[in-house]
This record gives structure tokens, sequence and C-alpha cells, in this order.
């Protein structure tokens, strides 16, 4: 799976991600010019690379991707990683996202949790 972290994810998460999965496809969006971008875009250019959007934005993001499978627009998935929970949780659960046992992401914003 392809993954796309959101200007405002912790860049702690990443960097443990890609530590411990360097298989991992992660991209930042700064990576890809898209800082300071309307969430909006953000997902667009997800859907159009067919990468599942990570991020601490529950509050815009879950919305607006929700709003776009609704509607039957492309939307590989979304992460919501809350901040409070702790950076191995979301490499974790990401991790297992990654490795398909989570199931098909398309169409689907989910929340990281503990999988314990």
């Amino acid at each position: 799976m392809l993954y796309l972290a959101d200007e405002n994810l912790e860049a702690a998460i990443q960097v443990q991600l890609r530590r411990h999965y360097p298989d991992i496809d992660i991209i930042d969006v700064r990576d890809v010019g898209l800082d300071h971008t309307p969430d909006e875009d953000i997902l667009q250019w997800a859907a159009d690379n067919d990468r599942i959007v990570i991020t601490h934005d529950v509050n815009t993001m879950r919305g607006l991707a929700d709003n776009r499978a609704r509607a039957g627009l492309p939307m590989p998935g979304a992460i919501i990683v809350l901040e409070h929970i702790p950076y191995g949780i979301a490499v974790e659960f990401t991790a297992y996202v990654d490795s398909g046992q989570y199931g098909e992401m398309e169409g689907r914003t989910v929340f990281a949790r503990e999988l314990h």
C-alpha cells in the first residue's frame, strides 16, 4: 500500500514507520509540493496517486474523506491518528493496515488504535 502523510502528522511517526518498516512507501505532502494545500486538494492528489492519507486532522479531513466516499469519488482510505495516542500504536496500526490484515481501505476512514 502507498501512504501520504498529511502536513500535521507528527514527523516522529514517519521516522518510526521508516525505521521499523523500511519497505513502507510513505511520502510527506511537503515532498510533493502540497504544503499549505487545502484538504480537499490533498485528498484528490491522494486519490489520483492511490495513496492512503495518514493524518492527525480529525476535525476536517475525516468529514471530507467520508464525503468523497459517499459521493462515489475515489478515496483510497484515511488513517486518523489521534494526537494523544502513543507513536508506537500509530506505527503498529499502520503496519497492520499495510500488511493487508485490516482489509480493504478503499472508501474507509479509520482511527489508529491499539491492536491487542
